[in-house]
């Protein structure tokens, strides 16, 4: 995402290693009603041309699926940038 620097090899499913999110979506499988899986990976923060101070940096998650609608969540990085 933007005013992030993606940690290659970092992409993960349920805990266990997947293909990067950089080489395409990820694919959760099938999944029952109800069910969750969460994906994670890890993430630079880039605060270059950002002010000192605190600063919200923001990701959102789209997921797609031929049986649901698209669903979006969003989650905010919020960084304090202090002056060397």
């Amino acid at each position: 995402p933007a005013g992030y620097e993606y940690i290659k090899g970092s992409t993960m499913l349920d805990g266990k290693k997947v293909a990067d999110i950089t080489d395409g979506p990820v694919q959760l499988g099938g999944m029952n009603p109800n069910q969750t899986k969460v994906v994670t990976f890890k993430a630079k923060v880039k605060l270059l041309g950002k002010e000192c101070g605190t600063n919200n940096i923001p990701n959102t998650a789209v997921t797609n699926s031929d049986q649901t609608n698209p669903q979006d969540d969003d989650a905010d990085a919020t960084v304090l940038k202090t002056a060397k």
